[in-house]
């Protein structure tokens, strides 16, 4: 996989797997979990290794590959908890969603109006999405 991403030129932007396993921590370790290279987390171990392989085809700027790592958990740890806000939002937000749906079949306004509404009585940010 990685050879055919790199032949096609591709820039690989590494963000959605960093939130991926951010997720997964946050799921199974709480608010307190922090990227880790010692964690023996199977999740973890298999984001630090690939990480590794893709520095090892110079994917990245860095030139020491320990280096590119570390630097990757220092910019993530201090948003761990922004990134389960994002999370638990977009699974409130399903939710809302389905109950909508389920009521309000047929009415997109009626059903945008009852997220719009839940969301906000729950204090969740839906404002800036809402009428996009």
């Amino acid at each position: 996989m990685y050879t055919e991403v790199i032949t096609d030129g591709n820039n690989i932007d590494i963000a959605p797997y960093i939130f991926e396993i951010v997720m997964h921590g946050l799921r199974d370790f709480g608010i307190n979990f922090k990227l880790n290279k010692k964690n023996r987390n199977e999740i973890q171990s298999a984001f630090f290794q690939n990480l590794s392989t893709l520095h090892k085809e110079g994917l990245f700027q860095e030139k020491q590959e320990e280096i590119f790592i570390n630097n990757i958990i220092k910019r993530t740890n201090p948003l761990i908890k922004y990134y389960g806000m994002i999370g638990y939002t977009a699974h409130i937000f399903l939710l809302i969603m389905l109950e909508a749906k389920y009521k309000f079949w047929d009415s997109p306004n009626k059903i945008k109006n009852h997220v719009y509404s839940k969301m906000r009585k729950l204090n969740l940010p839906i404002d800036d999405y809402l009428y996009y």
